[in-house]
């Protein structure tokens, strides 16, 4: 059998994911989501007599439980304040934030997108990290790690792969919030022990749905953060990509790399092609979630992504 997706046209996505609670937000215009500058603040904090301020005491708190594991609001300020003074004085915190004020665009578009979800906290802040997580929440405050957001050729990504680079725009914080807040609001159960790949896809293909349908964007290459080339590449192989995984019996099979190879990032969707798209497992997933007809925001809530019927009308339509 020919090669299903040609060499030299796949490059792929990366991305992080939520929510079924959200409500469709309607035709009226809605507020922007105001992004705190936590990066600066603590930047501000010149020397120890400088505190600070009292409206980025959540945005402290969380990074703080992030960073060293300090439940939120059991320091006195002076301790909470010398501890941010330490991170900024970081060699992370001096390499990038100079490069964050440099080089990231301004936010106005972003948090008008993320005035769209309209269950998403309103203390959502900036920051500059040292880890590879470019979003981490402590209850309902989201910390954004800015220095993941400077331009696909920003130096500072050089060692990136082409699949990771890609995503590490501007444009993509909006849709990287919004999905780790539906996951936030709505995680894959535990109980489930030993997932089938269909669960776990019909799961990431939930949440893809639901973040398109707040952010009011197309299932297509920004959702899934291909190129126009590999998502044109997956739809006109999708039949045949969904064959390979029942042939191969992968689609009930419980094996966890397996599932990893299937969803999570990565340069190919190596079980179905050396040449298909990674992730290629939550494309497929939302192309089941969608064929269902159902609404995705009632399935996430429902947990409906683990029933196996869940997959019928797709099935059928592939047979076709």
């Amino acid at each position: 059998m020919a090669a299903l997706f040609p060499r030299g046209r796949v490059m792929v996505c990366a991305s992080m994911a939520i929510a079924a609670l959200l409500n469709a937000c309607g035709d009226a215009p809605t507020p922007p989501v105001s992004i705190g500058r936590l990066d600066r603040a603590i930047s501000a904090m010149a020397d120890s007599s400088a505190s600070l301020p009292d409206d980025m005491t959540a945005a402290a708190d969380a990074w703080l439980y992030i960073t060293r594991g300090i439940t939120p609001g059991s320091l006195p300020h002076p301790t909470r304040d010398s501890l941010l003074r330490a991170g900024r004085d970081s060699r992370a915190f001096a390499v990038f934030a100079p490069d964050v004020e440099r080089l990231l665009p301004p936010l106005r578009e972003a948090e008008a997108t993320l005035g769209l979800i309209d269950s998403l906290p309103a203390r959502i802040y900036g920051m500059v990290s040292p880890y590879s997580q470019s979003v981490a929440m402590v209850d309902t405050v989201v910390i954004v790690a800015l220095n993941h957001y400077l331009g696909s050729d920003y130096e500072g990504y050089a060692s990136f792969p082409d699949h990771l680079r890609r995503l590490k725009s501007a444009e993509r914080l909006p849709l990287d919030v919004g999905e780790a807040w539906i996951r936030a609001c709505h995680p894959f159960p535990d109980s489930v022990a030993a997932p089938t790949l269909l669960q776990l896809m019909a799961y990431e293909g939930t949440v893809l749905a639901c973040l398109a349908d707040q952010l009011h964007i197309a299932d297509g290459e920004q959702l899934m953060g291909w190129t126009p080339e590999e998502w044109s590449e997956a739809v006109a192989h999708e039949k045949e990509a969904w064959h390979r995984i029942v042939a191969r019996e992968l689609l009930f099979s419980d094996d966890e790399v397996v599932a990893l190879r299937m969803i999570d990032p990565a340069p190919a969707s190596v079980d179905v092609s050396p040449d298909a798209p990674g992730r290629l497992g939550r494309f497929i997933g939302l192309k089941i979630i969608r064929a269902s007809g159902r609404d995705p925001a009632s399935i996430l809530a429902s947990g409906a992504y683990l029933d196996r019927t869940i997959a019928a009308p797709y099935a059928r339509a592939q047979a076709d």
